[in-house]
């Protein structure tokens, strides 16, 4: 389920607030706002073995990397991603949001973690038209809830509207004869699909 919250431009606000208020209206930054609730119990798991080859089902009671919640704001001044999870505890696991701008670039933000990597820890990557990307205020970090993304308006080209999407994987078990793996898409009704590309929300803009 989807809604979209639109805030009241400054001139607007302030006419409705009146003279005593004008100043802290007129100070205020427009932003559009869409609040994406997907639904829970919805992980597509893959499970694969030499004898029976690729298997794909949902999986009402697998909370590992099931997404229930995604948030969207985009002001003058940034975007900002908000993401809920159920769970994210798989042997190895990424967290991935695309966001396309209204200018044609595409920016991936994208934390993996990897229990047989050299280096422990969280892996960050984003990228802007597929190649490695940094710019002064981005953020990409965990939370209790899920993930948070932060990108400052310069950082995206100053774009004035966006799609997003974001999706999520976990593996919980890789030995080669048994491998199993969770996908959730937050924007496609019936869980993620690892084969196909992230599903896009509707546009939003400042």
């Amino acid at each position: 389920m989807t809604s979209r919250i639109r805030h009241a431009r400054p001139a607007l606000a302030a006419a409705l607030l009146g003279p005593a208020l004008l100043v802290g209206a007129a100070a205020a930054s427009s932003a559009d706002t869409l609040v994406h609730r997907d639904p829970a119990h919805d992980v597509v798991v893959t499970s694969y073995d030499r004898a029976s080859g690729f298997q794909r089902r949902i999986d009402a009671g697998q909370r590992d990397p099931d997404l229930t919640l995604v948030r969207v704001e985009k002001s003058a001044r940034q975007l900002a991603i908000t993401t809920n999870l159920l769970e994210l505890t798989g042997v190895d696991s990424r967290w991935s949001a695309v966001v396309v701008t209204s200018k044609g670039d595409r920016f991936d933000f994208q934390r993996s973690v990897s229990t047989g990597a050299e280096t422990p820890g969280p892996a960050i990557v984003v990228l802007r038209n597929g190649h490695r990307f940094s710019c002064d205020g981005l953020l990409v970090t965990r939370t209790r809830a899920g993930m948070i993304v932060r990108a400052p308006s310069a950082c995206l080209g100053d774009a004035w509207r966006v799609r997003v999407g974001v999706k999520v994987s976990a593996t919980y078990r890789e030995d080669g004869v048994g491998d199993q793996y969770g996908d959730d898409d937050a924007f496609r009704v019936g869980g993620g699909d690892d084969r196909r590309p992230v599903t896009l929300s509707s546009w939003v803009a400042r």
